[in-house]
């Protein structure tokens, strides 16, 4: 079974003493968290809001670089020099993890390693995206659903790959639809797809629609499984129909006579099933609906 290091980039590196978390299969453990900024200092000095927040979000870019979220925190334990932070603690910890919180431990120590530190946090947590167990379940009110529509991390290559794959479909889609960038419009469009494809009106409006309204979607990270789906679809179908004839190779030297294979539609299938695996990755909405 993998084991994978993890170390945000801006976080300050704690190693050799100990290691911020671990990935272990799906399973991401997350050390014990103070109320430190990225030059290790101490934030919030006597106020355990400021410090349980600065833990949580700490915490939360930990998981997000070993490619989990909040969301999938099943346990935390949760030191405290003083008993009467758990109520200030309980406040700030719905900001987070919301009405559906881990399950936890909460104990009261002595003193924690950094002077004038009040809570420190650790975590479990397990990316259920990439959990292939079987055996029963216990997921409750369509939440594996939700898992395949809108389930991701915050995966920057991910962001770079359906940001790019977005808006290649969306000029394409805009040209087709909207008549946009010297495209020809739907009417066009129709046309075309009539007399040298015998594609029926519907289908080549279906077919730009998916482009267009494709596009879009990946660039702001919106249902990108769904438009990912459907962006292959038309790519399979342009191969079937235009450029399986024609061989792999774009025709680059532009040789007259000849047309394009079908290396660029090999190209963006393999970027839009990345985003169907993966889903949309970090700074998209799919993100952020999943966290409700």
């Amino acid at each position: 079974m993998a084991r994978t290091a993890i170390q945000p980039v801006d976080m300050a590196d704690p190693r050799p003493r100990y290691t911020h978390g671990w990935r272990v299969g799906n399973t991401v453990y997350v050390a014990g968290q103070l109320a430190l900024d990225k030059d290790d200092k101490l934030v919030g000095p006597n106020d355990i809001a400021a410090q349980t927040r600065r833990v949580l979000e700490n915490m939360r870019r930990i998981l997000e670089a070993g490619g989990a979220s909040l969301h999938d925190v099943v346990k935390v334990t949760v030191f405290v020099t003083d008993i009467r932070y758990r109520e200030p603690y309980g406040e700030v910890r719905q900001e987070f993890f919301g009405t559906n919180p881990p399950a936890s431990t909460l104990v009261q120590i002595a003193c924690l390693a950094i002077p004038g530190a009040l809570i420190e946090i650790e975590a479990v947590a397990v990316d259920r995206l990439t959990s292939r167990e079987a055996g029963p379940t216990v997921r409750l009110g369509g939440t594996r659903a939700m898992d395949l529509l809108f389930g991701t991390f915050a995966s920057k290559p991910l962001l770079i790959v359906r940001v790019f794959l977005g808006v290649i479909f969306f000029a394409h889609g805009a040209q087709k639809v909207f008549g946009w960038f010297g495209g020809p419009g739907l009417r066009g469009t129709i046309a075309y797809f009539k007399q040298a494809l015998g594609v029926p009106p519907p289908l080549s409006v279906l077919a730009a629609l998916t482009e267009l309204l494709g596009g879009v979607g990946m660039i702001v990270g919106l249902l990108v499984r769904p438009a990912a789906v459907g962006l292959i679809i038309v790519m399979l179908v342009a191969v079937a129909t235009v450029h399986w004839r024609n061989g792999f190779f774009i025709n680059w030297s532009l040789e007259p006579g000849k047309a394009h294979g079908f290396e660029m539609n090999f190209a963006l299938i393999g970027m839009a099933l990345a985003v169907l695996v993966g889903g949309a990755g970090a700074w998209s909405i799919d993100r952020y609906l999943r966290s409700w």
